[in-house]
């Protein structure tokens, strides 16, 4: 691709063969499609490979890159950055997938001034098989009312996890959420 994107989307992904079909077609779905998508694989021993490659055979938007040991987390995460090309850069989560229209809303979000540097979305907790976890303010938890109860480690961290997070004053509507499993 000799083409710069305008936004690269980072995927650091460590054996995430579990979701990456799903996560690849949310970003191959997206109504932005001027973006490429940078997957740093820190020496996964399952089927990553296998479908990072696949995936980048067919769109040439993808680019994997793999490294022959693990490199640890920080490095690792250090990585992806370094392997991107767009002005932009979207951090994402090897199980985490986005609406369809959210790049497109970030995008024109961002690019309204120089003032506004990050852009985000509200998120829903989901349990590994697709159900929506629920918060129980009077347990400070999350409910899965499938599987049981997900307990949250401090006050603090459950308040952040619901609360969005406000840095500039903005009269920009909602985006569309996130989803972010558990």
């Amino acid at each position: 691709m000799n083409h710069l994107p305008r936004l690269s989307i980072g995927i650091p992904v460590y054996n995430g063969a579990n979701y990456l079909t799903e996560l690849l077609d949310c970003f191959l779905k997206q109504t932005f499609r001027d973006f490429e998508i940078v997957i740093s694989d820190n020496a996964s021993t399952n089927r990553t490979a296998g479908i990072c490659l696949d995936y980048a055979n067919r769109d040439e938007r993808i680019r994997y890159c793999q490294s022959e040991r693990n490199i640890g987390d920080a490095r690792h995460f250090n990585r992806v950055p370094e392997l991107a090309r767009a002005p932009y850069l979207r951090g994402n989560a090897q199980d985490d997938i986005i609406h369809p229209t959210y790049l497109d809303r970030c995008l024109e979000t961002i690019e309204q001034g120089p003032e506004v540097v990050l852009c985000h979305s509200g998120v829903y907790f989901i349990a590994g098989h697709g159900s929506p976890l629920r918060f129980d303010v009077e347990r400070l938890c999350f409910v899965d009312n499938q599987d049981g109860t997900l307990e949250v480690s401090s006050l603090e961290s459950a308040i952040e996890a619901l609360e969005p997070i406000h840095l500039t004053k903005s009269k920009t509507s909602c985006l569309p959420n996130d989803v972010i499993r558990n």
